[in-house]
Parts: C-alpha cells; structure tokens; sequence
C-alpha cells in the first residue's frame, strides 16, 4: 500500500468516533477492567502514521492526542504531548526497523504504545503519578499490552478497502 492509496482525510473521524467508542464503553461500565483498556485512538494514529512522511507522523499523532483528550482525557494536552513524544521516538526507530521481521516490528508497536500509554498518565495525574507508582506501572504495561493485542485487529478492520 503506497501513501496516495490511503485517504488520510478519512482516518481523522475514525480517531475521534475511537475515543467516542471508549467513552460509551466506560460509561456504560461494559469494560471490566476500570483503569486497564487499550487506546483504540492511538491504534488509529498510528495506523495512519506508519508510512507517512514525518512531518504527517508528527500532525496525525498530534491530531489523534488531541482527539483523546477533548473526548476521555481530564487535562487538556496530555495525551497530545504523549502522543507527539511517541511520534519523536517512532521516526527515530522507524529507519533502524524498516528491513526487519514481525518480531521487530511488533517490538517497536508495544514499545511505543507503552510509552506513548506511560507518558499520558503521568501528564494527566501529576505528581499523583508516584504515590501509587506500582498501581501505575501495572496499569500502563497491561494497557500496553492490550493496546498491543488491539492493534492487529483494527489493523485488518482499516485496510480493508
């Protein structure tokens, strides 16, 4: 799939229906998990960034942390700058990726979901972040890992023509 085959247009209602998603299933208490969820809104940023040229990785992740905080995020900004942090650290590692396997790929997927989930956290609750550092932690690396397992599946729902 080449850049021109893709509508990003069509990616940036997708980000924040994402969030709107999110919400309704916090709100509705459908999720189990209370803290625990993956971050279906930086699934959709990414999706979009992956092979774009970095100053769209920059704007699209940009636009995605944006999306999340107007919708679930209680500080304005939080999620924007992590998400913006984590599109520094993707165009770092995406050359040194580039000609490796699943194993690779998926690696820098969890790493920078993982960050990205870090960052937001410890943005919105501040220096609550370390009165409770091993709840946080836990929380982060499960989101992580879900935000993991959720990837491939709105991978294959997104590149469906």
């Amino acid at each position: 799939m080449q850049d021109r085959e893709v509508l990003w247009i069509s990616l940036i209602p997708l980000a924040v229906l994402a969030g709107f998603f999110m919400l309704f299933l916090e709100m509705g208490g459908v999720w189990p998990l209370r803290d625990i969820r993956p971050d279906f809104v930086w699934c959709i940023g990414f999706y979009a960034v992956r092979r774009s040229t970095p100053v769209s990785t920059m704007a699209g992740l940009a636009y995605s942390g944006l999306a999340y905080d107007l919708i679930l995020g209680p500080k304005l900004g939080a999620a924007t700058l992590a998400y913006l942090i984590a599109a520094c650290i993707f165009l770092v590692l995406k050359d040194q990726v580039a000609g490796g396997g699943v194993v690779e790929h998926t690696v820098l997927l969890g790493l920078i979901a993982t960050v990205s989930i870090f960052l937001r956290t410890l943005l919105t609750l501040g220096s609550d972040f370390f009165t409770v550092w091993s709840y946080n932690i836990i929380v982060v690396m499960v989101s992580g890992l879900l935000t993991l397992v959720a990837y491939p599946l709105l991978y294959v729902v997104l590149s469906i023509p």
